[in-house]
Formats: C-alpha cells, sequence, structure tokens
C-alpha cells in the first residue's frame, strides 16, 4: 500500500484539469507535511529557461512567467545532475539566487528547489518557500517521492506545448 499522501497524488492524476489538478494537491499535502509560504512550479523549457506554470501567489510569482535559471552552480546542480537545492537561510539563499525583495517581503527565509524527473529527464522544478531553517534533509527526503509522482504532469505538460525533448539528468 503506497503512503497515504502518495496514494493521493496518484489518484489525483486521474481528475480532469491536468496538471492544475495535481500540482494543487501536491502543494495541499505539502502545506500539512512542511508549511510552507509559498509554492511555485517551473517547466524547464529548451531554450534554457524555466516556464512559471504554477504558483500559488500569482500577485508575488505571476504565470505565465519565463525566467533564466540561476548561474551559481544551481543549474548544474538542479536541472544537469537532478539534485535538490535547499538553501536554508536568507545567507545560502543569496550565495545561489538573486532578487531577495519578494521572496523576503512574503516573510521567506527557505527554499527548496526539487527537480522533477520523468524518464531520466528533468522535466521540471517545484520550488517551496518557507521561514528560515524550515525546511533539511528530512523534508528532502520526505518530499522525493511526492515530487516524483507529479514528474509525469511536467511531461505532460512539455507535451501539450510541444517543447520537445528535455535535457537528460546526468
Amino acid at each position: 500500500m503506497l503512503p497515504k499522501e502518495l496514494e493521493k497524488l496518484v489518484l489525483a492524476g486521474q481528475e480532469p484539469d491536468q496538471p492544475g489538478t495535481i500540482f494543487r494537491v501536491f502543494d495541499d499535502i505539502v502545506q500539512r507535511q512542511a508549511g510552507r509560504i509559498f509554492t511555485t512550479m517551473l517547466l524547464v523549457c529548451p531554450d534554457g529557461l524555466g516556464e512559471r506554470v504554477f504558483s500559488t501567489d500569482p500577485v508575488a510569482y505571476p504565470m505565465p512567467h519565463r525566467k533564466p535559471f540561476p548561474e551559481s552552480g544551481w543549474k548544474e546542480q538542479v536541472i544537469e545532475a537532478a539534485r535538490p537545492s535547499l538553501s536554508r537561510n536568507m545567507q545560502e539563499y543569496l550565495q545561489v539566487h538573486i532578487g531577495r525583495v519578494v521572496f523576503e517581503a512574503l516573510g521567506a527565509g527557505c527554499l527548496l528547489n526539487m527537480p522533477a524527473v520523468h524518464a531520466g529527464a528533468v522535466v521540471g522544478v517545484v520550488n517551496i518557500g518557507a521561514v528560515e531553517h524550515a525546511y533539511d534533509a528530512s523534508t528532502v527526503a520526505m518530499l522525493t517521492p511526492l515530487v516524483a509522482a507529479i514528474a509525469p504532469s511536467f511531461a505532460l505538460l512539455r507535451q501539450r506545448l510541444e517543447l520537445g525533448t528535455p535535457f537528460r539528468a546526468s
């Protein structure tokens, strides 16, 4: 038997309005299990940009919105190596990301970026912001199978948008 949260995600994938339904169920699980200030999801595009396709705060993080990935080793870690990035506090956040105004204004100080891998390729990135020190390695471990469960939804969206073959994780 699957853990209850994973089962909810798998069943949500059967509902209409995809990938919106599964993304909303994922966010609800994150809020209940780990807490969050915001969740955004980026589709990995062939031009090397990320396109925001889900946001729990569309005022602060509107959609659609395309943006480059950070040039701080983040792309190599998250997109190319398919490894999560965790900034536990503002000091760590600023080593990786630029643009702290919106992030701080929301009360966030911790950011977790989780690659969504489907068929060996990073097809999306889940970003979850919380208060400083809210997340650690156990949060990453808890969320890893949940992100894996929604990865096919990113792949479906890529297919609908005819984005071509995604980058293969090493």
